[in-house]
């Protein structure tokens, strides 16, 4: 008797561990379908983040883009022609002036200048007659404004020059004028300009500044330019008025234009024997 009680107490030892791992594993895939749920919705919420950037991403490129492309279509941006083309004063566009005659060579389409002492440079020239000059030489040349913008009431006139060399005799002097003049006739009988005057008995290093008026030395200004040195000079056309500003500073005279039909003059005016070598450059011709 006391065997086979033992051996049913074994038996029911036995249930009751099988049942016990039983109830383990339930436990354990219990805990495990509990967890696939999170991991799904965790893998579910990156995906759809992820969804989410590339999308963002794939609108953003496609916003940018073409508002780019639209941007450089629609800016239209003018051209700005050379007023001086290397080698080339463009005869449709430059004229000649000189007191006894208004002709000149041309050769292609530019007029061929270097009797003259006029040399074409990437908007802008180079002045350098002969030397030494067998005689007094004075020239001009001119281009109407309204060759490069659509109203010549209101422009801009922007360049830089430089005089490199400059040598007369002590009871000489030279010059070189840039500014305004009439179209209706052409020539300094009527104009506007800055004349760059050297003078040696006053200086032999510094080259005055004077207003000219209709061809006459007006008012002398307040500034001068050292030979080998550079200026940069503006001239500001508002309808009958000329406002010059020379390195940033605005002069205070001011100078009535008389004249509707404008065109920009540049000239020269050397005596016999006399050496000249200067430089006009960035040359501009805007609107305001």
């Amino acid at each position: 008797m006391l065997k086979l009680k033992t051996t049913q107490a074994q038996a029911q030892i036995i249930v009751a561990i099988i049942g016990l791992v039983g109830i383990i594993i339930t436990g354990i895939f219990l805990v495990q379908a509990a967890k696939e749920p999170i991991l799904l919705s965790i893998q579910l919420t990156q995906n759809a983040n992820l969804t989410s950037v590339a999308q963002s991403a794939t609108q953003v490129t496609s916003t940018l883009v073409p508002s780019a492309i639209q941007t450089a279509t629609e800016s239209n941006l003018p051209i700005t022609p050379l007023i001086i083309r290397q080698d080339c004063f463009d005869q449709s566009l430059w004229m000649p002036y000189k007191k006894d005659s208004n002709s000149s060579t041309s050769e292609k389409g530019c007029l061929n200048l270097s009797t003259w002492g006029f040399f074409a440079r990437d908007n802008g020239l180079l002045i350098f007659p002969d030397y030494p000059l067998p005689a007094g030489q004075f020239h001009g040349i001119y281009t109407p404004i309204s060759n490069y913008i659509t109203n010549s009431a209101k422009a801009e006139i922007r360049f830089k020059i430089q005089i490199e060399k400059i040598d007369v005799a002590s009871d000489r002097s030279a010059n070189i004028g840039i500014g305004i003049i009439n179209l209706d006739p052409p020539g300094l009988a009527s104009s506007r300009l800055i004349f760059y005057h050297y003078i040696p008995q006053v200086s032999s290093s510094n080259i005055d500044l004077n207003i000219g008026i209709d061809g006459n030395y007006d008012d002398a200004l307040p500034y001068s330019l050292a030979i080998s040195s550079s200026q940069e000079v503006t001239l500001i056309i508002d309808g009958p008025v000329l406002t010059v500003v020379i390195d940033g500073h605005t002069l205070s005279n001011i100078i009535k234009i008389p004249f509707e039909k404008r065109a920009l003059w540049i000239s020269y005016s050397l005596p016999q024997g006399g050496l000249m070598k200067a430089n006009i450059y960035d040359l501009e011709i805007g609107q305001p």
